[in-house]
């Protein structure tokens, strides 16, 4: 190609540029077969010919520069087919598809013992007795030209192989290579058991309203106020008596305080809760007091009484 010098349109035809340019050509023929054969996605509802392109018309023409802008290699063929697509399918070879499709490049299954092996061989006997024919070590000390040919009594009934050599058989494609095959095994990796069946329209409902049910007692839950986290009538007793355990050591009760108070908070609770509410002992001291003799009318205890 270099001694033909540069071409009167165009640069130089080097090896990538030919290259290239074949690759898009077979792309753009690939791309109008597929239209063609109704499996190019995205060009469903388009008709190509080899006269009038993709035949857009006045109708179509809104979806015509949607279906352009996604697939900008159309764009020249709206009313005019591609003049060059009949000759390049010629050229292009064809791709065969299917189980039963040779495959150069697929392995070949070795010989069998029986196939190397002449269906059927002379018997011993009859060669001895023929006498015509002398068996051969070499091929090359054969003389065609001057044998004689025997008498048609004295042939053997089992005819020898044919000098012929038998042509290879060709292997079929590996069904693993072309389409996995389907299988009817037990001991398969996924049973029967593990795969899903369909579900009648009254268990889908039944389902379903377990569902709603179930978000609906979450929202509730959500919503509904925490039971209360107040301890116990014995817990606050036992709380207060140790606040008075405390105060004693303190010096801000004394030991007759301390037991009266101790018997009167297992009588009743709320005065447990009212000298418990104070973080100081003296302030807890004053309360105790309090509840131990009351003032008439003003007293806290008096009040709850």
């Amino acid at each position: 190609m270099a001694s033909l010098g540069i071409p009167e349109k165009g640069g130089p035809k080097t090896a990538n540029s030919i290259d290239g340019k074949w690759k898009a050509v077979r792309k753009l023929h690939d791309f109008f077969l597929q239209v063609k054969q109704k499996t190019y996605v995205g060009a469903s509802g388009w008709t190509y010919t080899d006269e009038g392109g993709l035949n857009v018309t006045e109708e179509t023409q809104d979806a015509w520069k949607v279906f352009a802008s996604a697939h900008p290699h159309f764009r020249p063929f709206a009313t005019s087919g591609w003049p060059h697509f009949r000759i390049v399918n010629e050229i292009v070879p064809s791709r065969a598809r299917g189980r039963f499709v040779f495959s150069a490049a697929a392995p070949q299954p070795a010989s069998t013992q029986e196939e190397t092996q002449p269906q059927s061989q002379p018997d011993d006997d009859d060669d001895d007795s023929s006498g015509a024919s002398q068996p051969l070590t070499d091929w090359s000390q054969t003389n065609f030209g001057d044998s004689q040919p025997p008498n048609p009594d004295d042939r053997p009934q089992s005819q020898p192989p044919s000098s012929q050599p038998t042509p290879p058989a060709v292997p079929a494609t590996p069904a693993a290579a072309t389409k996995r095959p389907f299988s009817d095994d037990s001991d398969s990796a996924t049973p029967w058991s593990n795969k899903r069946g369909r579900t009648s329209g009254p268990d889908a409902l039944l389902f379903l309203g377990r569902s709603v049910q179930s978000v609906g007692m979450s929202i509730e839950k959500s919503f509904t106020q925490r039971e209360s986290s107040a301890m116990s009538p014995t817990k606050k007793i036992k709380l207060a008596r140790n606040l008075l355990m405390e105060d004693l050591a303190a010096g801000y009760i004394t030991s007759l305080e301390r037991t009266q108070l101790s018997i009167m908070f297992g009588r009743d609770v709320s005065a447990a809760d009212a000298y418990a509410a104070d973080d100081e002992g003296d302030l807890r001291a004053g309360v105790g007091r309090e509840l131990l003799d009351p003032t008439p009318k003003n007293s806290f205890y008096y009040m709850m009484q």
